[in-house]
């Protein structure tokens, strides 16, 4: 009688660089994964071929101060729309005036294009 063990392949991210307290920068050079199995009484075991000491590897890695600057502005910025978001008035405003907004640069670049063939027009009947 054969048992059947259940794989899984499993992936993430080992994070270790922090831009803020609450931030941490995760990059795609961060990418990890390991291996779990589950034994036939139902328990899932880790097999993680990766040294222990592969956090001492990022060393060479840091982020530049742009990307540290740049990533702490996006996460501000993701706050902010975050906060808007929550707002419900707030963001029917927003929503709503992005619509107007919208809306009049269309017809704004609808007459621009219309009074450019009919100046055109104009010119044949001459």
């Amino acid at each position: 009688m054969s048992r059947r063990r259940n794989l899984c392949l499993s992936s993430g991210y080992v994070i270790h660089e922090r831009i803020s307290p609450q931030m941490w920068l995760v990059c795609q050079r961060d990418a990890h994964s390991w291996v779990e199995w589950q034994d036939t009484e139902g328990y899932w075991h880790t097999i993680d071929p990766t040294p222990p000491s592969i956090a001492g590897s990022f060393g060479g890695y840091e982020s530049s101060q742009f990307s540290i600057l740049y990533h702490r502005l996006a996460g501000q910025w993701q706050k902010l729309i975050d906060a808007v978001l929550a707002d419900e008035p707030l963001a029917n405003i927003v929503r709503y005036g992005g619509v107007l907004i919208l809306l009049f640069l269309f017809v704004r670049e609808y007459r621009r294009i219309r009074g450019r063939r009919d100046r055109v027009d104009s010119r044949t009947l001459r």
